[in-house]
């Protein structure tokens, strides 16, 4: 008989425990949608801040079609960064890493769909500059990945990129960022087993001697070698950073299959993965709202499709390549992925 009771009181131990797991994922999981529609492009002034965007109308005829702003998408930036990221910022602004990879995402939380638009480092644009006391000193036109430079690189250098990139894409709103060290892939690579890909170049093996990249070798990355897929590069070759966007491209997708599999035996590793991104990232995405946001992604089936390339041309200025984006494919895309059709 006393045994019976302590089984029960056992079960119904377990029992509470489940309901208060529960009740903790669904609490992070309502948490998450809530309080992320904040444009952070237009929520400082341009005196403060130099930005200078266009007011959001509430619809757009182009080409004698209507369309209207999808209000169900979340955009976020993502951006890895070249350098150790400071854990308070920098007192001194200019001498943080750059914004070595630029991906722009829209999230669809009606119909599920997740697109990234892969912005080239090298894209010349109005950059929001400042001197080394952090006062404003208007725009400059250079490269998009010194928009971070000249930041603090903390809090401060992600707005300001958020500025750069919706100025770049018409006034785009931008709800959330993330900045991460790229000292953290290996971290994030290994923690979903690793993952495998067909190496697209062989520009790796003058910026990694120790191992020779065959054009077309199955791969599986591991520790530092995901790292270095992702970032390296032969700076002595033109429009290196297409290849190294196209290997970027194809990892990420890599990625989230792995992370689909990590998450199908393990659901807890969500939020293990964003603890331990956490450790080298900038970011306005709390835990809940990461939670919610990879719950909804694992759902989909990803692909390289997702994926978009900023429209544009490379140009070699004698001293550095340089992008130029095409602003009449650009608005098109823009309209694309953040617009949906309407009568007009």
């Amino acid at each position: 008989m006393e045994q019976g009771k302590k089984e029960r009181r056992i079960l119904w131990i377990l029992g509470l425990l489940l309901l208060l797991l529960l009740t903790v994922v669904a609490g992070l999981w309502l948490g998450g949608r809530q309080g992320m529609k904040k444009n952070l492009a237009a929520e400082f002034p341009a005196e403060e801040a130099g930005a200078d965007l266009p007011a959001q109308e509430e619809y757009i005829t182009y080409e004698g079609k209507r369309y209207r702003y999808n209000d169900n998408l979340i955009t976020a930036l993502f951006m890895g960064i070249d350098q150790s990221i400071p854990e308070e910022g920098s007192t001194e602004w200019g001498q943080s890493g750059r914004a070595d990879c630029i991906f722009l995402a829209a999230f669809d939380q009606q119909s599920g769909r997740v697109d990234l638009i892969a912005i080239s480092r090298d894209t010349m644009t109005p950059i929001e500059a400042y001197d080394a006391d952090g006062t404003y000193l208007g725009t400059v036109n250079d490269h998009l990945s010194l928009g971070y430079l000249y930041g603090d690189g903390g809090k401060a250098s992600c707005e300001m990129m958020v500025r750069n990139v919706s100025r770049l894409f018409y006034g785009l709103p931008i709800n959330l960022y993330a900045a991460v060290d790229l000292d953290a892939v290996p971290l994030l690579n290994d923690a979903v087993g690793g993952v495998t890909v067909t190496t697209l170049d062989e520009d790796l093996n003058q910026y990694d001697p120790t191992r020779v990249w065959k054009t077309g070798e199955q791969v599986h990355l591991v520790g530092e070698m995901a790292r270095t897929y992702v970032q390296g590069r032969d700076t002595g070759t033109d429009g290196s950073n297409n290849s190294r966007m196209a290997r970027q491209k194809q990892y990420l997708t890599g990625f989230a299959g792995a992370l689909k599999q990590t998450v199908a035996k393990n659901p807890a590793a969500l939020l293990q993965l964003y603890q331990t991104l956490n450790q080298s990232m900038v970011t306005n995405v709390g835990a809940s709202q990461a939670v919610y946001l990879a719950s909804q992604a694992l759902k989909l089936d990803f692909s390289e499709e997702n994926i978009y390339a900023m429209p544009g041309e490379n140009r070699y200025s004698g001293e550095y390549d340089e992008f130029y984006a095409d602003d009449e494919a650009l608005y098109r895309l823009i309209l694309d992925v953040f617009y949906t059709e309407v009568e007009a």
